[in-house]
């Protein structure tokens, strides 16, 4: 499968999660273990009307990590998180963000991933690290 025949597929089954946080897939490199992604965030996904809760800004970077592997083994493998560590650069306003991802290193259970984000003005607002258990993908259930 091409890259752009992957990207359009996982487009078509982005997980309901994923769609709350109006994600989308912009690129796809397997061999490299890269994508990249984008998110809005609205207001509803803040504190203090202004600032995107922690929580949001660490699902959007898992979000980069998790497809970045899962893309990387040519989508026979969904990654599981078994550490996340997170480091915030900046107050994420809400709007609009671009997410890279990327794989590290990938055995056959394990993978060290990390990935960055990036708000409208391109300035890096986080970035995280993390260690994915590689699990047989299962075709979602409806």
């Amino acid at each position: 499968m091409t890259n752009d025949e992957m990207t359009q597929l996982i487009r078509k089954n982005i997980p309901p999660a994923l769609k709350l946080l109006k994600a989308d897939i912009n690129e796809i490199d397997q061999e490299a273990g890269e994508v990249e992604m984008s998110f809005e965030i609205g207001d509803e996904f803040c504190h203090s009307k202004v600032i995107v809760q922690g929580g949001y800004v660490s699902a959007m970077l898992d979000a980069c990590m998790a497809h970045a592997a899962s893309t990387h083994s040519g989508l026979t493998k969904s990654a599981s998180t078994l550490e996340l560590k997170v480091s915030f650069f900046a107050a994420s306003n809400p709007g609009k963000f671009r997410g890279t991802g990327r794989v590290l290193r990938m055995g056959r259970s394990i993978a060290y991933t990390e990935a960055s984000l990036y708000n409208e003005e391109e300035v890096e607002v986080a970035r995280s690290s993390s260690t994915v258990k590689l699990i047989p993908s299962q075709p979602r259930k409806k």
